[in-house]
C-alpha cells in the first residue's frame, strides 16, 4: 500500500509543493476556527425563557476582528470576574429614545428605566461609540445595563450561535 501511494505521488505531484501547501493552509484554517469557538454553561435564570440554567451555549469569539453585532443578538461579555450572557438592546451609535420612563430600541421594544439608567442616558441622543446596552430576557431577575451601565467592545467575548440543552 505504501509503495502504491509513493508511486501515485511521484507520478502526479513530483516536483511540486502545492499539495503540501494546501494541506498546511487547510490545517491552519481549521485550527484558527477551532480557536474562535468556545462554550459556556448557563448558570442563572436571567435569560429565561430563551436560556435555562444548565444549558450549554457555543459562542463565536471576537478573535481576530470585532464581530458585527445586531440588536437582539445573544452576547457573552466579561463583567468583573465573571462571564455574562445577555441580549443586545442598543447597539453603538443607535439613537436613544426615551419616553415616560421607558427606553425604546429600533424594533420598538421598550424597557422600564431605573433611576441609574435614566440619569446615565438623559444627556445622550445616541449611544457612544464602542459602547453597548444589554438586557436579560427575564427582566425581573436580570442585573444588566439598567443597573451597571454600558458595556464596552473590549468586554465582549462573542456572539451565541448554538444552544445545546442537555436534558
Amino acid at each position: 500500500m505504501k509503495q502504491k501511494l509513493l508511486l501515485f505521488y511521484e507520478k502526479n505531484f513530483k516536483g511540486t509543493i502545492w499539495p503540501l501547501i494546501l494541506v498546511v493552509v487547510f490545517a491552519v484554517f481549521i485550527f484558527l476556527n477551532l480557536l474562535s469557538i468556545t462554550s459556556y454553561r448557563v448558570v442563572d435564570q436571567s435569560m429565561e425563557p430563551t436560556l435555562r440554567a444548565g444549558q450549554i451555549i457555543l459562542v463565536k469569539r471576537n478573535f481576530f476582528r470585532p464581530l458585527p453585532l445586531n440588536e437582539g443578538d445573544l452576547i457573552v461579555y466579561r463583567n468583573s470576574n465573571s462571564y455574562v450572557i445577555k441580549r443586545l438592546f442598543l447597539n453603538e451609535n443607535s439613537p436613544i429614545v426615551m419616553d415616560n420612563g421607558f427606553l425604546f430600541n429600533h424594533s420598538g421594544e421598550a424597557i422600564l428605566l431605573t433611576p441609574f439608567t435614566y440619569q446615565l442616558l438623559s444627556n445622550l441622543t445616541v449611544m457612544p461609540h464602542n459602547q453597548f446596552f444589554f438586557v436579560g430576557d427575564n427582566r425581573a431577575l436580570s442585573r444588566d445595563s439598567r443597573y451597571y451601565g454600558f458595556v464596552s467592545r473590549q468586554q465582549i467575548v462573542g456572539r451565541v450561535f448554538f444552544i445545546f440543552s442537555p436534558r
